[in-house]
């Protein structure tokens, strides 16, 4: 009995232990559920909070870019390029650079895209009509929240063209004002800047080539200074405080005029382009002239310098047309080129790399025997206009581009006479033209598959080239008493 006592006693010894050692590995693993669920809760709240914090951070910058972009599109719509952009700023302005930004971890691109229409003026993700006067801007912001987790934001809308412009309504015009040249030479190429015209002209015997007008009262243009070039000047682009003319002088094919002192223009550089005689058109994107000449025997028809000292112009590239280039315009890291070819009238070249131009695409317009003449871009949209081209086929075109490996004509135009410059705002078109009577044109682009001449104007002789600014709209002309000419919305 005693022996069968101590092993019952035994038995509930070792039984009270084990039930101790279950508690405790019971209380342990109590103890882990509660802390780890709490630490858990802890990490998760931390990530919840830091997601927030960087999503925060992802609208900051995806709302400045559409700002951004609200800015530029407002300064120059007409100068929006379909495709992906980074942004910098110079002085207090935001412009497009490159494809994207960096921030950290962090990248934002600017993407702009077509917008188009369905009969009801309704936007449409697809089909429809292309509005040529409003983009779709999208402000997108990536970044890895973590290893195989990434995170977006973006914010879009539309931009127009309607924000860039005074409310004038082109449906007419009358001449309101002009002004007669000294000599006799045919006024050419204007630009307007400002309170000032700039404007060439054809070898002028002992006047000069180049003059500038006050415009400050636009009706009334007031002549300057004028510097003589002697040969044909038919192009002027200005920068800054200087003039960069393209010339028919041979070894002076390029010259550049300091415009600091209108009354008195002084010359600045003459550049010899290399292997050409006659320089045909110029334009200018930054730091670069791009200038366009007639078909050389051996060499490029597209060359560029870099102007960032006016006073010495460097060659930085070039490229081979193989046939006379008439015009040019440059944006967005885009050349486009108004050429002699008959099986490229229009080309886009990629000057993104100044040294080396490469071109992107080209437009062969059927049954075209005239040279492409001149070319304006405007968001998205080129406007070519040509040589006057017999028959019925068109001397004014309009072209979709923002693909340029597959260009779309979108509509055209027979002026009947050769069509020397267009200038374009929202819904209308300005043709600078060679029809007798009706050297104005004003074209309807609301509709760009149907196109017409809503009014026309006689100027009194060829209308050679064009500008707009405000309400006013500035022609250089053959007439000799009246070399320009001055039209405002009737």
């Amino acid at each position: 009995m005693k022996l069968l006592a101590t092993g019952y006693r035994l038995l509930t010894s070792r039984s009270k232990r084990a039930f101790t050692i279950v508690e405790v590995i019971l209380a342990m693993g109590l103890f882990v559920l509660v802390v780890g669920g709490g630490v858990g809760a802890a990490v998760r709240a931390f990530s919840l909070n830091r997601l927030g914090e960087e999503e925060s951070y992802a609208h900051f910058l995806a709302n400045e870019g559409l700002e951004a972009a609200r800015a530029v599109s407002s300064r120059d719509y007409f100068n929006l390029v379909n495709g992906s952009h980074g942004l910098t700023t110079a002085g207090s302005q935001w412009n497009f650079s490159g494809s994207s930004n960096t921030f950290g971890k962090f990248t934002r691109t600017i993407i702009i895209s077509n917008v188009y229409r369905d009969a009801e003026k309704n936007i449409i993700a697809s089909g429809g009509t292309l509005d040529l006067y409003t983009k779709r801007a999208e402000s997108r912001v990536t970044w890895n929240f973590s290893p195989g987790r990434s995170e977006s934001a973006s914010f879009k809308t539309y931009l127009t063209a309607y924000s860039q412009f005074s409310i004038c309504i082109w449906d007419s015009a009358v001449q309101v004002g002009g002004a007669d040249l000294p000599g006799g030479g045919d006024a050419q190429d204007i630009d307007v800047l400002d309170d000032y015209a700039y404007v060439t002209a054809m070898k002028n015997g002992s006047a000069g080539e180049f003059f500038i007008l006050s415009i400050a009262d636009p009706i009334n243009p007031q002549p300057l200074g004028e510097f003589e070039v002697g040969d044909h000047a038919f192009s002027v682009e200005i920068s800054g405080n200087y003039a960069y003319l393209a010339t028919a002088k041979s070894g002076s094919e390029l010259i550049v005029v300091n415009v600091s002192d209108p009354s008195f223009p002084t010359l600045t550089r003459v550049v010899d382009v290399p292997n050409v005689t006659q320089a045909n058109d110029i334009s200018i994107s930054g730091n670069y002239a791009y200038i366009v000449t007639q078909s050389s025997t051996s060499g490029p028809e597209v060359y560029v310098y870099d102007i960032s000292s006016p006073s010495s112009p460097s060659l930085a590239g070039s490229f081979e047309v193989g046939n006379h280039v008439y015009g040019i315009y440059v944006t967005g890291g885009r050349a486009y080129l108004a050429n002699a070819r008959s099986d490229k009238e229009l080309i886009v070249l990629d000057v993104s790399n100044p040294a080396s131009p490469v071109e992107l695409g080209s437009f062969n317009i059927p049954s075209v025997g005239a040279n492409g003449q001149s070319v304006f871009y405007g968001g998205g949209v080129v406007h070519l206009t040509t040589r006057n081209n017999t028959g019925s086929p068109a001397e004014y075109y309009l072209f979709e581009a923002s693909d340029p490996s597959d260009i779309q004509l979108l509509g055209s135009l027979d002026t009947s006479g050769r069509t020397n410059g267009v200038e374009s705002a929202p819904g209308f078109a300005i043709l600078a033209t060679e029809k007798a009577d009706q050297e104005l044109m004003i074209v309807s682009t609301a509709d760009p598959g149907s196109l017409q001449i809503d009014f026309s104007l006689d100027l009194g002789g060829p209308a050679l080239g064009v500008a707009l600014k405000d309400c006013f709209g500035y022609f250089t002309s053959a007439d000799d008493n009246q070399e320009i000419k001055v039209v405002a919305p009737e």
